[in-house]
């Protein structure tokens, strides 16, 4: 067998770490609620969908439209619905993520806001989730959605903090 040459020499590797963005950090663990009253899960259930439709029929209203007053109305008050019905059958985490949302649609409704990007990239976030902290809530198990980039959003849409370049 012939023989083999010099081993090639390894070639330096320089190996850097990719910084992780604070939005995609492991979102903190959420609590098990279970229903104040089970007899009123399915009409929460019913209300969810509703809500849910709602927020879908303003979504291309506003995608369209940021000025679209109406549709931020519509979507502000399917937050608020969904705030007050979570908070009663027991789903307090759903109920803070829906007030998180209404909170900065508020002054949108008020006028002493306009609604822009931020508020739109909110309420895309939070429909995406909603459906998962629902059937979290109703199935009796912790969700896993990031309630923590709700939040977040909802801060960067009223301006207490900048947007993170991810």
């Amino acid at each position: 067998s012939a023989a083999a040459g010099p081993a090639p020499a390894p070639v330096a590797r320089r190996e850097t770490a990719t910084p992780v963005p604070a939005a995609t950090a492991a979102p903190r663990a959420l609590p098990v609620e279970f229903p104040k009253d089970p007899d009123i899960v399915p009409v929460f259930e019913e209300e969810m969908a509703e809500v849910l439709s709602l927020i879908d029929a303003s979504l291309p209203r506003l995608r369209t439209d940021l000025a679209d007053g109406e549709a931020a109305r519509d979507a502000r008050r399917a937050f608020h619905t969904l705030k007050g019905g979570a908070r009663m059958v027991g789903a307090n985490t759903l109920g803070e993520l829906a007030w998180a949302v209404e909170r900065a649609l508020n002054p949108v409704l008020d006028g002493s806001a306009h609604f822009t990007a931020a508020h739109l990239a909110l309420v895309e976030a939070a429909r995406v989730v909603l459906p998962e902290f629902g059937a979290a809530f109703v199935s009796g198990r912790a969700p896993a959605a990031d309630a923590d980039h709700i939040e977040h959003l909802a801060a960067v849409a009223v301006g207490r903090v900048q947007a993170l370049n991810t």
